[in-house]
């Protein structure tokens, strides 16, 4: 059984903590490099003109305190926008106290009314350094592509696949109707890769920061391990 996620964040300008739990609403899942110690997240409008919230989320308070970790979006009233932008850096502390960012993602993304839907974002090592010259504090119209290590338009996620809140990497292992297992929907149409990895969704059983993703079926895993997964093999420490 893999180990559950940390509490679910909700990122929502105005919803009151003793509300129900919302019927719409797109479940971000986060994986990436363990040196990663926060996540800066900021909503905005499509547009990406008018924040409309933004929080840390603390990854030093978990245990182990790595990624993955998840939290939603949810709309700020019934009658809200369908479609906003999310921005997510992963930030890593460095030994005098400063931060710095390591990764950064930006992504137009759409909810489906009454329904839960998952975003799985990678904020991974190929785009350390990578920030598109785009500032710290705004949104910008391009996003650095962790497949392609270099700056591409922002991705616009019109359609996202339902998922039961609690079961996101679940989901992400057991695969979509649309997409085969290791792969998930892409922005543009067709499938993408997924690092199973960074979501610690591989079958293989040693330390996860040995874990290489080959983006292609793998056979078996490393010496010391029990299982394998489509898409990667685990080596050991």
């Amino acid at each position: 059984m893999r180990p559950r996620l940390g509490a679910l964040i909700a990122v929502c300008l105005g919803c009151a903590e003793d509300s129900a739990p919302p019927l719409t609403q797109v479940i971000v899942l986060v994986g990436g490099e363990p040196l990663i110690d926060a996540l800066d997240v900021r909503v905005y409008d499509a547009a990406g003109r008018t924040a409309s919230s933004s929080r840390r989320i603390d990854l030093r308070r978990r245990v182990p305190h790595q990624l993955p970790t998840s939290f939603t979006v949810v709309p700020a009233s019934p009658a809200g926008a369908l479609r906003f932008r999310l921005v997510v850096q992963g930030v890593e502390r460095a030994a005098d106290g400063s931060l710095r960012e390591r990764a950064r993602r930006e992504l137009l993304v759409s909810f489906a009314p009454g329904k839960t839907t998952l975003l799985p974002v990678l904020l991974s090592a190929e785009c350390a350094g990578q920030d598109c010259d785009c500032p710290d504090d705004a949104a910008c119209d391009r996003s650095c592509d962790p497949a392609a290590s270099r700056c591409n338009p922002v991705p616009d996620f019109s359609e996202l696949p339902e998922v039961v809140a609690g079961e996101e990497r679940e989901a992400l292992a057991e695969g979509f109707p649309t997409c085969a297992p290791g792969s998930f929907p892409a922005a543009h149409g067709g499938c993408v890769d997924i690092d199973e990895c960074a979501f610690q969704i591989d079958a293989c059983s040693v330390e996860p920061r040995s874990c290489v993703n080959l983006a292609r079926p793998a056979s078996v895993c490393w010496p010391g391990s029990r299982a394998m997964v489509t898409g990667n093999l685990r080596r050991p420490p």
